[in-house]
């Protein structure tokens, strides 16, 4: 607001006849366009002109003919509007008609001031609302929109959900904390004015100046009050009730209450939850939410979140290129999609797989989950061969140490989800698993028996042993050469980490 206007409700007003002013003038201008450019059907003013002269090029001067392709080529600045550009063409156009004496341009203009004028008639502010004011019994504002179940149900009851949370395990449009209100039009021809009613200036919108009955925004386009009250008394039958009604192309439901009698119940879609869920949905394009994709799947950090929506459907009923348009606002922006979240329950599957048809706990599983670590580990020890580096030194070790404690601590995990299947034991009937594999997994011993305790150390050195000689497959490379030596490393690694793993599941018992 301008630093000279006044504050408070009257600076208010005024800002309104102001955005009313900006609205219609934009208007104007869209329609001058049309008539600039026009179509492929309906040629505008514009192009008739440029076909005037292209098919009368014998009368210019080779000077003219480069400023005529010159003009064809031009494009819009970044300053220009298009309704700028367009009118700067076709001036530049007369000048070169009127150079080369072209006999039809007259007519091209005469045509061309009289359309512009009526344009800027048309869209002087009392003209405009006279002639719009009176369409808005065509509109309603709802959060419930009845065409978008079919773009040509006219006349159906639509509803403004006021409603309050029940509950907040159910997501209903009520939960909305800002609910997109839409515009339900009985015709596309209702738009203009359901804009204009949505007009806002400082949180007031035109629509409650209305319903409060204040003229003071149209005062300064007519000084005919009587006149200023029709505006007002036609426009308020946008906020009048409903007489509620159906259409034979909306779904409907008999619902008895007695007999021979029933309730006809009009299922809505709810537009405001719709369009809520398509700026979530589109959202998943935005450049953080693509970048954020890109961090993960390099596995690397992203301070944004990677949101899926998996299984989500699309419904297109009124998304064709004229009922979009003839449905509501909210539903152009959306180019007629809802879209639908699954409501299907989860299908839980058991993630472990359990080491059947084997001797040994060393399988697939922890080769899957471990591989980040063992990976690393066969990295370090080519670049220790290749550096000729020993593996004796300090800090070398300690650094192999974690990776192979790491290691560890992924078959333990792989441990404790077995163990949480022990009570399933269909799978131990044909098993093929060591003994000392079976201790580990604690379900061969009767857990109120005490275990001996050498019998406990042998079963410990050959399960080490196993990851020994397992993990020195896992690290195999053409160009490592591993042998028994190693394996006792990584033996001696893990047999500390396996002592304090059984310690502590004996204490949890």
């Amino acid at each position: 607001m301008d630093k000279h206007e006044e504050s408070g409700p009257a600076g208010t007003d005024q800002a309104l006849s102001a955005a009313i002013v900006d609205f219609l003038n934009e208007r104007a201008d869209k329609k001058e366009e049309t008539l600039l450019k026009g179509d492929k059907k309906n040629p505008g003013f514009l192009i008739q002109l440029q076909s005037l002269i292209e098919t009368n090029l014998d009368s210019l001067t080779e000077e003219d003919k480069e400023s005529f392709k010159n003009i064809k080529k031009a494009k819009k600045t970044k300053e220009q509007s298009t309704v700028q550009f367009q009118r700067e063409q076709y001036q530049r156009l007369v000048e070169l008609a009127d150079k080369a004496a072209i006999p039809e341009r007259d007519a091209n203009y005469r045509k061309w001031d009289v359309a512009r004028a009526e344009n800027q008639e048309k869209h002087c502010p009392s003209v405009w609302l006279t002639e719009h004011c009176k369409n808005a019994h065509g509109v309603s504002f709802a959060t419930h929109v009845a065409k978008l179940t079919h773009s040509s149900i006219s006349k159906a009851t639509n509803i403004y959900d006021h409603g309050d949370v029940l509950s907040e395990r159910y997501l209903v449009t009520a939960s909305l904390i800002e609910k997109p209100r839409d515009d339900a039009l009985d015709d596309a021809k209702y738009s203009p004015v359901a804009k204009l009613l949505k007009l806002v200036v400082d949180g007031v919108t035109l629509a409650e100046k209305v319903l409060e009955n204040d003229v003071a925004p149209f005062v300064l386009f007519s000084d005919n009050k009587v006149e200023i009250q029709e505006w007002m008394s036609n426009l308020k039958q946008a906020f009048l009730g409903q007489r509620k009604s159906s259409h034979t192309l909306a779904k409907q439901i008999y619902w008895p209450v007695d007999i021979n009698d029933y309730h006809l119940l009009l299922p809505l879609k709810s537009s405001s939850m719709a369009h809520r869920l398509h700026l979530h949905f589109s959202s998943f394009f935005d450049e953080p939410s693509q970048k954020a994709r890109e961090q993960r799947s390099k596995g690397k950090y992203s301070s944004e979140n990677c949101v899926y929506y998996p299984n989500k459907a699309v419904v297109m009923v009124t998304s064709s290129p004229k009922a979009h348009v003839n449905v509501s606002p909210l539903n152009v922006e959306r180019k007629g999609r809802l879209g639908l979240l699954s409501c299907a329950p989860p299908e839980w599957k058991n993630g472990v797989s359990l080491p059947i048809g084997r001797n040994s706990l060393f399988g697939y599983e922890i080769e899957k989950s471990a591989q980040e670590f063992i990976n690393q580990l066969q990295k370090y020890l080519l670049a220790l061969k290749i550096n000729q580096a020993g593996i004796k030194r300090t800090r070398v070790f300690r650094h192999i140490q974690q990776l192979v404690k790491s290691i560890a601590v992924e078959v333990f995990d792989y441990v404790l989800l077995i163990q949480e299947l022990r009570h399933d034991e269909e799978w131990l009937n044909n098993t093929k698993l060591k003994p000392s594999h079976l201790s580990l997994l604690n379900i061969f011993c009767d857990e109120k028996e005490p275990v001996n305790s050498d019998l406990m150390i042998d079963w410990q050195k050959e399960v080490a042993q196993d990851f020994g000689e397992w993990l020195n497959k896992q690290l195999r490379h053409k160009h490592l050469r591993l042998n028994l030596i190693h394996a006792g490393l990584w033996r001696d690694i893990f047999l500390p980490q396996l002592r304090s793993f059984v310690a502590d599941m004996e204490v949890e018992r």
